[in-house]
């Protein structure tokens, strides 16, 4: 029986575990959701409805409330594929947990083409801030993998997926660079071809560089 499967299978007249993989899954995850919290009375933690205890208050009851939430959030997170996951790593706030998937979904459409797409958008700045620190061959194969990856997620639109990872690879790249790509665009060549002419370039620029 495969994961997805097991998560689906019926245990005391409920499923076991519905784990959201897409923004399509949101409206029955999160009403399976909700009323798990509730059942719990944990659920006006996520609508903020119940707070911290302020003021002059027994720490037995604010270490309560920690556990509370603790417990809210990992119920939750128990709950997400591996890629949706990742959206949320760090988000430990049971509201801002529930308002970050709500928000995921619901604008985004399927998680795990938001993740890759948001790794491809970060690429650039992440990138350019090494310099030549990372090679041309490097950067290329990394962008390279994560079009692999949004085009796995989706069936169409493959040459506009291309067309955004070729723009996002070019512009991490060092500012010396910016001649070369402004002819690259004007032409028709594959990404390994451009690779090929900016490697060239980078051993040049490389080379005076150290001098």
């Amino acid at each position: 029986m495969s994961d997805r499967d097991q998560s689906h299978s019926p245990e005391r007249g409920h499923f076991k575990r519905f784990k959201l993989a897409h923004g399509r899954d949101w409206p029955r995850w999160s009403d399976l959701m909700e009323s798990k919290l509730k059942s719990k009375n944990r659920w006006k933690l996520v609508t903020g409805d119940r707070t911290a205890p302020t003021g002059d208050v027994d720490q037995r009851d604010v270490d309560r409330h920690e556990s509370d939430c603790a417990a809210a959030v990992r119920t939750m997170k128990e709950n997400l594929s591996e890629d949706m996951h990742t959206l949320v790593i760090g988000v430990n706030d049971p509201k801002k947990l529930w308002d970050k998937l709500h928000s995921t979904c619901n604008q985004k459409g399927q998680g795990v083409v938001y993740a890759i797409l948001q790794d491809m958008f970060n690429y650039p700045r992440k990138t350019k801030a090494k310099g030549y620190d990372k090679p041309i061959i490097q950067s290329c194969a990394e962008m390279k993998n994560l079009m692999r990856r949004l085009r796995d997620s989706i069936t169409d639109e493959k040459d506009i997926i291309d067309s955004i990872g070729v723009v996002l690879w070019l512009d991490s790249l060092h500012g010396d660079f910016d001649n070369v790509i402004s002819n690259l665009l004007d032409g028709d060549k594959t990404m390994d071809q451009m690779q090929e002419i900016l490697s060239s370039h980078e051993e040049k620029n490389r080379s005076k560089h150290d001098t």
